[in-house]
């Protein structure tokens, strides 16, 4: 509840207001269900689960996670099976869910060696409280999140903070 309130002061006082009505990090989840129509599973308090694979009962081709049940956190696109991720393409499509004062940062290596990209945008740092943004050592700069294409390009996402 406080953090809804929260959310309602951001936006009456102007933040969060280049989120509201773009899909992507920090948007509310209303507008994913507006572009991908109702999740078909909730796993969990919030994580939402869009447009069920093809002859898959669970894998979803779009999944959200929202930390504070309003805004997302973490947005995840996995390749329907046998599919693959084109790296070119899954960047690019990536970056449209990316805020529009996204900057690159850093390349790094996550926990399971994977190789991912940190990016700052103002915007989000003025959206979420410090704690959203994490590194697996501790807390990262305001408005950093990252993003991933796994190194068999089953999925791509992207998330808040650098612990992925």
């Amino acid at each position: 509840m406080k953090r809804i309130v929260l959310l309602s002061l951001l936006l009456s006082l102007g933040f969060a207001q280049s989120t509201q009505n773009k899909v992507g990090l920090g948007s509310p989840l209303a507008t994913f269900t507006a572009k991908f129509g109702a999740p078909f599973r909730n796993v969990g308090k919030y994580l939402y689960d869009y447009q069920k694979c093809p002859g898959r009962s669970q894998l979803a081709q779009w999944s959200v996670t929202s930390e504070d049940g309003a805004l997302a956190t973490v947005i995840t696109h996995n390749a329907c099976p046998p599919n693959k991720l084109d790296a070119s393409t899954s960047d690019a499509q990536a970056k449209l869910f990316f805020p529009s004062d996204a900057v690159q940062a850093r390349t790094f290596r996550t926990g399971d060696g994977w190789a991912a990209q940190a990016f700052r945008s103002e915007t989000l740092g003025r959206t979420f409280p410090p704690e959203f943004f994490k590194s697996c050592e501790g807390t990262e700069p305001l408005g950093t999140f990252s993003y991933l294409l796994s190194p068999e390009r089953a999925m791509w996402m992207m998330a808040l903070g650098t612990c992925l």
